[in-house]
């Protein structure tokens, strides 16, 4: 399970629910559809999560728990997705 959300860099982020962190940050759109459907989700279900199910970036620092990722990289990484970026998935353990 997770979710996606938009980061203020205007870059997409995928949380995962389970992890309780972030696990893929920094996509672009077309990155971020892509990322979605290498765990199995439709088109439909995709599009849905970009848009209709889409959730406030404040969401990742509520649901967030330093049980597979350290605070320090969280907060490094949060840092990261306030940065204006053109893209490049950047995945968690990669």
């Amino acid at each position: 399970m997770s979710f996606v959300v938009k980061q203020p860099n205007g870059l997409y982020c995928r949380f995962g629910t389970i992890t309780k962190c972030p696990t893929e940050w920094n996509m672009t759109e077309d990155e971020c559809v892509e990322c979605l459907k290498g765990y199995g989700l439709g088109e439909e279900s995709v599009l849905a999560d970009l848009t209709d199910r889409l959730k406030d970036f404040e969401l990742i620092t509520k649901k967030f728990e330093p049980k597979h990722m350290t605070r320090y990289r969280f907060e490094k990484i949060k840092k990261e997705m306030k940065e204006r970026r053109n893209g490049g998935m950047v995945k968690e353990g990669a």
